[in-house]
């Protein structure tokens, strides 16, 4: 008779264990549905939508070289 108490023990508490990681899974679903409803609502964008790249005009980009060839000749200075 003791025996069959203690497995009735043993299987409450391992029910008991049961239903708390049930609880715990259940709460970790609905965050992760919170967070994929805020990805769907537009928070954050979606993968594969980029932003469109700004285009530099000709004038623009020529700056742009002329100051890095500067700055790389004066490296190129100070490490002579």
């Amino acid at each position: 008779m003791s025996t069959l108490r203690s497995v009735i023990r043993s299987l409450r508490a391992q029910h008991k264990s049961i239903l708390q990681t049930t609880e715990k899974l259940e709460r970790d679903r609905q965050k992760v549905e919170a967070g994929l409803l805020a990805l769907r609502d537009g928070n954050v964008r979606p993968p594969g939508k980029m932003h469109k790249r700004r285009k530099l005009s000709k004038a623009a980009r020529q700056k742009i070289s002329r100051a890095q060839k500067k700055r790389w000749a004066a490296a190129k200075k100070v490490a002579n």
